[in-house]
C-alpha cells in the first residue's frame, strides 16, 4: 500500500532521486529503468545478506545499468526500499556481473567502532595482506582458501576507499552497498569505478598464485 501511495505521489509531485538517476545516466551513458521488479534479480543476489527481509515488502525504483566490454562486466546501480508500517528504508546497492567469475559467498563488514578497537590488541589473518585493512573490516566467507588467494594487496586498497560499504560476493556476482543509506548523486561515480577496480582485481590478479 504506502509503494502504492508513492507511486502516485511521484506521478503528481515527480521524483527527484528518479531525475537524478535520469542525469547520472545520461552524462555517464548508462540506460536507465524507473522500477524493477527485485524478485528478478538473480539468484546469486537473492540469496544474499542484503536481500533477508521479507519480499513482499521490497521495491526498486530507479536502476541504471550499462555494460562493461573490455572487463565483460553488466553493471547495475538501483536504490531498493524495504517497507513496513512506518514508511521505507532505503539503499543504494551497486551490482556487477561476470560470466566467468566462479566465486563462493564471502561478505566484508566495516568493523564497528568497538571492533576497531579491539583490533589494536589482536591481529587477524588479514593483517599480513594490509593492517589497516585488518583493523577497518571483518570478512566472513564459506571458503577461506579462496578467500585468501582473492584478497590481495590491492584488493584491500581499494577496500580501504569504502571504508563505510560491504561488499558481498556469490558465483558471478559482487555487491557493494551501504545499508540503509543511499548514495548521493556526486559520490556515486567514485563507489562505482572502486567496483569496477575490485572486479578487475578479482578477474586479472593472480599475485597470490603459486608459480
Amino acid at each position: 500500500m504506502l509503494e502504492f501511495l508513492e507511486d502516485i505521489k511521484d506521478i503528481i509531485f515527480g521524483n527527484k532521486r528518479l531525475e537524478a538517476y535520469r542525469h547520472f545516466a545520461s552524462r555517464k551513458d548508462f540506460k536507465l529503468k524507473r522500477k524493477h521488479n527485485p524478485e528478478l534479480l538473480p539468484t546469486d543476489i537473492l540469496t544474499m545478506d542484503l536481500f533477508r527481509e521479507k519480499r513482499r515488502n521490497r521495491a526498486i525504483k530507479g536502476m541504471i545499468y550499462r555494460k562493461e566490454n573490455d572487463l565483460n562486466i553488466l553493471s547495475q546501480i538501483f536504490d531498493l526500499h524495504h517497507y513496513n508500517d512506518l514508511g521505507k528504508k532505503s539503499t543504494t546497492v551497486y551490482v556487477f556481473e561476470n560470466d566467468d567469475m566462479h566465486i563462493p559467498h564471502f561478505v566484508i563488514t566495516p568493523k564497528s567502532n568497538f571492533g576497531k578497537i579491539g583490533s589494536i590488541f589482536s591481529s587477524s589473518e588479514w593483517a599480513d595482506v594490509n593492517k589497516d585493512f585488518a583493523n577497518s573490516f571483518d570478512v566472513k566467507t564459506v571458503d577461506i582458501n579462496d578467500m585468501q588467494m582473492m584478497l590481495t594487496l590491492q584488493f584491500a586498497e581499494v577496500m580501504l576507499n569504502m571504508q563505510d560499504f560491504t561488499v558481498e560476493g556469490r558465483g558471478n556476482h559482487i555487491v557493494i552497498y551501504r545499508k540503509n543509506h543511499t548514495t548521493d548523486i556526486i559520490d556515486m561515480d567514485n563507489v562505482y569505478l572502486d567496483g569496477l577496480d575490485l572486479m578487475d582485481i578479482i578477474l586479472h590478479d593472480h599475485s597470490k598464485e603459486m608459480i
